[in-house]
């Protein structure tokens, strides 16, 4: 008797791991149609060095939970070289990312903001927007007008 019950007790873990170990139906690790990412700030428009650039990013999940998301900005015009970095691992429906970068560049540079989704095992999502920041220009001085007479 003690061994079957030891059997059908081994038998209902057994049963319980493996039931953890399958992924729920609603899970967009290997959907990634389900996620949305929304690049709010920075837009395409050109840039001033040493201006405060606010970077917004949201996901939204339409169906499951979010799981690993990131923001990334690479600097373009000096060989893709990695310039932020953001990433968090967590389970919701939503997770929006706010922060600053302010670039100082003494050339025309064009950078890549990168946001991206990737489930559990699944193909990331990616989503990219190119902004171009300009060197500050010297500060001319004003002529004065002469009046005439």
């Amino acid at each position: 008797m003690k061994t079957l019950s030891l059997f059908f007790s081994l038998l209902l873990l057994f049963g319980a791991f493996t039931i953890n170990l399958q992924r729920p139906a609603n899970d967009i690790s290997d959907v990634q149609d389900n996620v949305e990412i929304n690049i709010i700030s920075p837009d395409a428009e050109k840039k001033k060095s040493g201006d405060s650039i606010l970077i917004h990013v949201h996901w939204k999940a339409k169906s499951g939970t979010l799981h690993d998301v990131e923001v990334h900005i690479y600097n373009e015009t000096e060989n893709n070289a990695e310039v932020y970095v953001y990433g968090d691992h967590f389970h919701k429906v939503n997770h929006t990312h706010r922060d600053v970068f302010v670039p100082v560049v003494t050339i025309p540079t064009t950078f890549v903001l990168m946001a991206s989704h990737e489930g559990h095992g699944g193909q990331p999502l990616m989503k990219t927007v190119k902004f171009e920041v300009l060197p500050e220009k010297g500060k001319k001085e004003k002529k004065s007008k002469k009046s005439k007479k």
